[in-house]
């Protein structure tokens, strides 16, 4: 089956090849056996680096917006020989590329800010996502589980943020009984479901959509520039051909942070 990783792959290696100095790309996982490949899957890379070679991954990640197109979420994690970006764009492609460093070299993080924070949270909260309907898409209930209420989780950290933003403070020894808009989401799909509750992949969607409109409210509220995702997000579980959600609408415009 001729699928959308093979000519993607091939246009993502022209592209780190042009943006950074590389030794070698190789490929990985499924890439290795294309006759595994289906809609769910990523593009896996390994992306070799030059001896004293290291980039700035907000840096390419930023030109490949530019390049490539725009994105949709992605989470990036250090390691002392390798970076991993996991990436998923809007138009639905997904990656997962290590850099791997040929010597240790001394990498230098900036601090990070409110605003780094809160942008980092966000791109990782849509990359979950995306990462929890492919597992959908694969019938994995445990795993995708796990993802939505994770995902549940990050709005709350993005209100611990901007609480955190308001106080000029991490350390809270009391709260002020703040409101958490996704908890009454979530107690509003039990009673709202009915027969749904009795099918696991049904309330997975709908938790995922509550997490996901929850998210693109907090967001705008707190970045002019953001553009809300839930309907991105709608048309990959089209993709993946899985049941459309039945959250309930009452807490989508809520603007409570």
């Amino acid at each position: 089956m001729d699928m959308w990783q093979l000519k993607a792959a091939n246009k993502m290696e022209g592209l780190i090849n042009n943006l950074i100095q590389t030794k070698k790309i190789e490929y990985t996982g499924s890439m290795l056996a294309p006759e595994t490949l289906d809609v769910c899957s990523d593009v896996d890379m390994n992306v070799y680096l030059p001896a004293d070679t290291g980039f700035e991954m907000e840096t390419l990640i930023n030109k490949l917006k530019d390049r490539y197109d725009s994105v949709f979420g992605y989470e990036t994690h250090v390691y002392a020989m390798k970076n991993v970006l996991r990436i998923c764009f809007r138009n639905g492609h997904r990656y997962d590329i290590s850099f791997i460093y040929t010597d240790t070299i001394n990498k230098s993080e900036k601090p990070e800010t409110y605003e780094t924070a809160i942008n980092r949270t966000v791109n990782l909260f849509w990359h979950i996502a995306s990462q929890a309907l492919a597992k959908l898409g694969r019938d994995d209930h445990l795993v995708a589980a796990h993802l939505v209420l994770e995902l549940c989780q990050l709005t709350i950290v993005i209100q611990m943020l901007e609480r955190d933003r308001k106080k000029g403070t991490d350390r809270h020894r009391r709260g002020d009984k703040e409101d958490v808009p996704i908890i009454h989401s979530l107690r509003s799909l039990d009673h709202t479901d009915g027969p749904l509750n009795n099918n696991t992949a049904d309330a997975i969607i709908n938790i995922m959509f509550a997490a996901a409109k929850r998210m693109d409210v907090i967001a705008e509220a707190l970045d002019a520039s953001y553009t809300r995702r839930t309907a991105i997000l709608d048309k990959f579980r089209v993709n993946f051909k899985l049941p459309a959600p039945n959250e309930p609408q009452a807490t989508e415009d809520s603007t409570c942070i």
